[in-house]
């Protein structure tokens, strides 16, 4: 079967480890935390196994430190995860896109100094399939989906600039 697979066995098996650990200097302080209010055990287990708010939190600060971005005040900015659902390996593998989609949900709070917070939703998901694209790695691909889409957000409302 490992024969038919498109997936790379051996070397990149750790790859999605060092999506983890990546550093990206930080343009403004960033936390990424799941949601108090969220009880379903089985995805907040999935979110620890597969470091989820790190992932978040360091696709976010690469997007706003890849030097295209400048901040025009201080601000922090806290992420909490208000949903998530990956699906298997085995799954995407078997039952493909009729097993659903991978979902990720932020509530993100920008908190300039001395100003009221700005807090804004951004969800996405994944229905890719087949064996070359494993848990870390959807997640991966929904974390910089939304890391792109908070930047050009937070444009828009004049927290940075290009």
């Amino acid at each position: 079967l490992a024969l038919l697979a498109p997936r790379r066995f051996g070397a990149d098996d750790n790859k999605d480890d060092e999506e983890v650990k990546r550093p990206c200097p930080m343009l403004v302080p960033i936390v990424a935390e799941i949601d108090p209010e969220y009880k379903e055990a089985d995805r907040v287990d999935a979110l620890k196994k597969y470091k989820v708010t790190t992932r978040v939190e360091n696709y976010i600060a690469c997007e706003l430190s890849k030097g295209k971005y400048k901040a025009l005040k201080p601000f922090k900015m806290n992420v909490q995860i208000t949903d998530f659902r990956v699906r298997s390996g085995a799954s995407t593998f078997w039952v493909g896109g009729m097993a659903g989609a991978d979902q990720l949900g932020l509530r993100i709070a920008v908190q300039p100094d001395g100003e009221s917070e700005y807090a804004f939703r951004k969800t996405t998901s994944f229905v890719g399939s087949g064996f070359e694209v494993g848990p870390p790695q959807r997640i991966n691909k929904m974390a910089k989906a939304l890391a792109g889409q908070i930047a050009k957000q937070m444009a828009k409302e004049g927290f940075i600039k290009r």
